[in-house]
């Protein structure tokens, strides 16, 4: 009885989970340009930065804006 319940919710809404999916899709996309060109603006290793965003999306953002704001705090 409980399996058939998830598997209802799951099949429910396909047209919202698909918009769900296409707007991480976005911002999984855009998030990887703009650090690979904020890195290499900021003579970070631009290509490494660009695999790990890649590889781990959010975890990776988080990282890297708070790496920058240190290395920026740094230089000043």
């Amino acid at each position: 009885m409980l399996m058939a319940t998830i598997v209802e919710v799951r099949t429910e809404y396909p047209l919202l989970r698909l918009i769900i999916w296409i707007a991480f899709l976005i911002v999984y996309i855009y998030m990887a340009q703009y650090i690979y060109k904020d890195a290499v603006k900021r003579k970070l290793n631009a290509e490494l930065w660009l695999l790990i965003v890649l590889l781990v999306p959010i975890a990776s953002w988080i990282v890297y804006f708070l790496v920058r704001n240190e290395k920026s705090r740094n230089q000043e």
